[in-house]
């Protein structure tokens, strides 16, 4: 946890998830330079759900 709030996820390796502001995720998880990865960021201004994977929910009660 850190001004950017609380940042769970994976990479390549190549992008530290908790230290990288989120306008910096989003064009890093949309351009083809990260090859695979996920990230959950829970920050003040919301919640916030990136990836180059596929997302799988698999709920007996699921609610947007």
């Amino acid at each position: 946890m850190n001004d950017n709030g609380v940042t769970i996820g994976a990479t390549d390796g190549t992008k530290d998830l908790a230290t990288t502001a989120s306008s910096d995720l989003k064009t890093y998880f949309s351009t083809s330079n990260s090859s695979h990865g996920s990230y959950v960021r829970v920050a003040a201004n919301g919640i916030e759900l990136g990836s180059m994977a596929d997302i799988y929910i698999n709920a007996n009660n699921f609610k947007l």
